[in-house]
């Protein structure tokens, strides 16, 4: 069977590692195509020569033929023994265990995920120096409202322990102390943030929560949307944090915002406008999103979130009877 842009379907489906290296054999360089769900090789797809292999890739990924989710991965023949074929499999059935394990852990209940957290039960591929955060996270990403004083004071041991790894700990306490809004120790963790993205994203979400209104800490979220030292997308988020903070109307943040926010993307001219609006707006006439969970979709299988697409990620909307 001949596809466009050079690819030649030369295999058929759940193939051994024997027909796979059988196939690949007969070509000079082909696409590796297998179930990313299972695991299971699905395909060998030939390479011709004079094909360009960013078409040949899209064409392969978008033509939806094998009815499954499937990753590729491209090979050069002549470099490719059984060996590598092996750990090829390998890192496949990795994967498709982790979106496996993963998934499950979406549908999990709270009481569920903090056991796995308290009694360090990572089974392979899962690992407590990077799942531990991927756990507590999601806690809060998708469950904070359940998270009763119970099971926060559960939680609460686990700060610094070795359940956890570094980063799920400081992450943990800040959404702790958000959703306990204990405001003094919350701003001293953001004064004392570490560099890494990671803790400034958890804090900006955290302050937003707490509804945090100390001048300082607005004028430092300003600042980072004002200085062209911060990699964009920390400014993106200040800018949203600001959008979502009442503290933040009545001060700089709506000119600098106007002043140094460019019409980049279609995206970015929607959120500028957006939070803007909110700034120059009383929150009164405002009010929760309902498509989503604190201004975010997720998706179960990877834990991936979005900005929702009524809100932006501001997890507001304004009501209807007050807009223009």
């Amino acid at each position: 069977m001949r596809l466009a842009f050079g690819l030649t379907i030369i295999a058929q489906r759940n193939m051994t590692l024997d027909e796979a290296m059988a196939k690949i054999g007969q070509t000079d360089r082909c696409w590796l195509v297998w179930n990313s769900t299972t695991g299971e090789i699905l395909d060998v797809v030939e390479i011709n020569a004079l094909a360009d292999r960013k078409k040949v890739f899209s064409n392969l990924t978008e033509l939806g033929q094998y009815n499954v989710p499937v990753a590729t991965r491209m090979l050069e023949s002549s470099k490719t023994t059984r060996v590598v074929l092996e750990e090829l499999q390998a890192e496949a059935n990795r994967v498709a265990t982790r979106i496996r394990i993963l998934t499950e852990w979406y549908a999990a209940p709270v009481d569920r995920l903090v056991t796995i957290l308290e009694r360090v039960e990572y089974a392979y591929p899962m690992k407590r120096d990077y799942d531990s955060r991927v756990i507590v996270d999601h806690l809060w990403e998708l469950h904070r409202d359940e998270l009763t004083d119970t099971v926060r004071r559960s939680l609460r041991t686990l700060v610094g322990s070795a359940a956890l790894s570094s980063q799920a700990s400081r992450n943990l306490d800040a959404y702790l102390l958000a959703l306990e809004n204990n405001h003094e120790p919350l701003v001293t963790l953001w004064k004392a943030r570490h560099s890494e993205n990671s803790d400034l994203f958890v804090l900006m979400d955290c302050l937003a929560q707490a509804e945090i209104a100390d001048p300082s800490v607005i004028n430092d979220l300003i600042s980072v949307v004002e200085t062209p030292a911060f990699m964009f997308e920390a400014r993106r988020r200040a800018m949203m944090t600001l959008g979502r903070l009442d503290a933040a109307r009545g001060t700089r943040a709506a000119e600098v915002i106007r002043k140094v926010v460019y019409d980049s993307t279609p995206q970015i001219i929607a959120l500028r406008k957006r939070v803007l609006e909110r700034l120059e707006t009383q929150g009164a006439e405002w009010q929760h999103c309902t498509n989503c969970c604190y201004g975010h979709i997720h998706d179960p299988s990877t834990f991936r979130e979005r900005p929702c697409p009524h809100c932006l990620g501001l997890g507001v909307l304004r009501c209807r009877s007050d807009r223009q």
